[in-house]
């Protein structure tokens, strides 16, 4: 409750009186859910410096909503937090980054992504890689940006 009210103080509260920071709420949402659902960058920062958070308990869509919604103050939040997984696989064979070089959007999005230590942008979901999405999906505003970041292959396109 005190999430959806924007109330950092009582959440800190809750947290240092032993909160579980990772517990689901009735809708199965954790805290970050909640939190990253109501554009509480503050209260995210709150949740992400607790020793005991892992982000991976939260929905397993929360990165990929988070880009589809433009949020990249939060999308860098997680990402900077060692227990995401910018890798992880969605429901379907997809990840964040194909689902997001495969589908119509601004490609400013994937730029958190680029230089990104537990990011590899050539591990093939579905047979096919970020790159090869964007290619085959004539994003070329998508594959400009990809290609800023060196470890991308372009010899797997051939």
């Amino acid at each position: 409750m005190a999430i959806a009210l924007g109330d950092v103080a009582r959440v800190t509260a809750a947290l240092a009186d032993g909160a579980d920071v990772n517990a689901r709420n009735e809708a199965d949402a954790t805290p970050l859910d909640v939190a990253c659902g109501e554009n509480r960058l503050d209260i995210v920062t709150c949740l992400l410096l607790h020793p005991t958070i892992d982000v991976a308990k939260a929905s397993p869509t929360l990165l990929w909503t988070l880009c589809r919604r433009s949020a990249r103050g939060l999308v860098t939040q997680l990402l900077d937090h060692p227990t995401t997984d910018p890798m992880a696989l969605l429901p379907g064979p997809s990840n964040v980054l194909i689902s997001l070089c495969e589908i119509f959007g601004a490609a400013e999005i994937l730029v958190p992504f680029l230089h990104h230590p537990r990011v590899d942008w050539n591990v093939s979901v579905g047979h096919k890689t970020p790159l090869q999405c964007a290619v085959h999906e004539r994003y070329w505003h998508k594959v400009e940006v990809l290609l800023q970041d060196p470890r991308v292959q372009v010899n797997g396109l051939l």
